[in-house]
C-alpha cells in the first residue's frame, strides 16, 4: 500500500520510476521524456508523499500497523542514462556522482530530522516556489568539496507563519555561523529554539557555536561537516 501510494504520486507529478530498493523508491524526472519544470514537480511531488504519510498510517491504525517514517533526498546534475547492465540482462537506470550523491542526501534526513532535503543546485532552480531552509554545508564521503543542503518545509505560498519564521532565524543564523560570528549565531539558532524547542538543526547548530566560541576553526574552514557515514 505505501509503495503504491508513493509510486502515484511520483507518476502524478511526471517522474519515471527507476527501481525499488527494498523498502526505497528510486526515481528521476526529465527522462525518457522532458519534463516542463522537473525540478517544481520533483520538489512537489516530495511534499505531496510526506503529506500522504498521515492518512496512510491513519489507515493502519485498526489492524495494529506501526506508524511508517520516510525520508527524502533531491538533487539535480548529470547522468548516465540508459540501457545499462550485462549481455544478458539491462535495465534502464541512472548511474553517476549525481545519483551517489542522492543516495547520501537521503540518508541524511535521518541526521537532521528532516523530511525532505535537497541540494544546492536544486534549491536553485525552486528557491522562489518553495520555503526551505538552510541546514548545513556537507562534505560526504569520497568528496572534499562542500555542499550546501536545505529542507523544504512547504509550498511558498502557503506556508504558515511559524514555519516562515523558523526558516528565517535558520537562514540569518547559517549566515552569521559563515561569518564566523558565533556569538550572534548563537543567538539566532536560540530563537530556532524559542520557536521549536527539540528542532534538530537548532540543537546541532548551538552546540556547534558553542564549541568554536571556545575553540574557533581554522581559516581554512569553510562551514563544512564532514560527514563520514554513507
Amino acid at each position: 500500500t505505501y509503495l503504491s501510494r508513493m509510486v502515484g504520486i511520483i507518476f502524478d507529478r511526471g517522474g519515471t520510476l527507476d527501481k525499488f530498493i527494498g523498502d526505497a523508491v528510486m526515481a528521476f524526472w526529465g527522462a525518457p521524456l522532458a519534463v516542463e519544470r522537473q525540478h517544481h514537480q520533483a520538489v512537489s511531488a516530495a511534499l505531496e508523499m510526506q503529506k500522504a504519510m498521515g492518512p496512510l498510517n491513519h489507515s493502519g491504525l485498526p489492524q495494529g500497523y506501526p506508524e511508517l517514517r520516510m525520508g527524502i533526498g533531491i538533487h539535480s546534475g548529470s547522468v548516465i542514462l540508459g540501457n545499462i547492465g550485462s549481455t544478458k540482462k539491462l535495465d534502464y537506470t541512472v548511474i553517476g556522482d549525481s545519483v551517489n550523491f542522492t543516495s547520501r542526501l537521503e540518508s541524511l534526513t535521518k541526521f537532521y530530522n528532516a523530511k525532505v532535503l535537497i541540494s544546492e543546485t536544486t534549491h536553485s532552480h525552486v528557491a522562489d516556489a518553495f520555503c526551505c531552509r538552510v541546514v548545513d554545508r556537507v562534505c560526504v564521503k569520497g568528496k572534499t568539496e562542500p555542499i550546501q543542503i536545505y529542507e523544504v518545509l512547504d509550498y511558498a505560498d502557503t506556508k504558515n507563519e511559524v514555519v516562515g519564521r523558523l526558516a528565517e532565524l535558520t537562514n540569518r543564523g547559517f549566515d552569521s555561523y559563515l561569518e564566523r560570528d558565533f556569538d550572534r549565531a548563537h543567538d539566532q539558532f536560540t530563537q530556532v529554539l524559542d520557536l521549536k524547542p527539540q528542532d534538530r538543526v537548532g540543537l546541532m547548530f548551538t552546540e556547534r557555536c558553542r564549541t568554536f566560541l571556545e575553540a574557533p576553526p581554522p581559516m581554512t574552514w569553510r562551514g563544512e561537516f564532514v560527514c563520514q557515514e554513507k
